[in-house]
């Protein structure tokens, strides 16, 4: 019996994790988003003090949660406008 690994979604920051996992998604005003397990254990920080980003990265993290197993990977440049790549130096 072979088990197949979870997918990965990239986040923003360059850090990859299983969109199964996230239990609570936030953002923070002037700090960033806080992703939470079902715990309420931190398992990501994305640091983007813009009210606007952070609508972004919340709203397309809850649409792959939605999607269940058939969801897609957010081009988080082109959501982000090329600041995705200034997240990842952020952080």
């Amino acid at each position: 019996m072979s088990k197949e690994m979870p997918r990965m979604m990239l986040m923003p920051n360059h850090s990859a994790m299983d969109p199964a996992m996230i239990h609570m998604v936030k953002g923070v005003e002037n700090k960033g988003v806080f992703i939470r397990n079902e715990y309420n254990k931190i398992l990501d920080y994305i640091k983007c003090p813009e009210k606007e980003e952070q609508d972004i990265i919340v709203r397309e993290i809850q649409i792959v949660q939605s999607q269940g197993a058939d969801w897609k990977q957010p081009n988080w440049d082109a959501l982000l406008g090329g600041k995705g790549q200034r997240a990842a130096k952020a952080n």
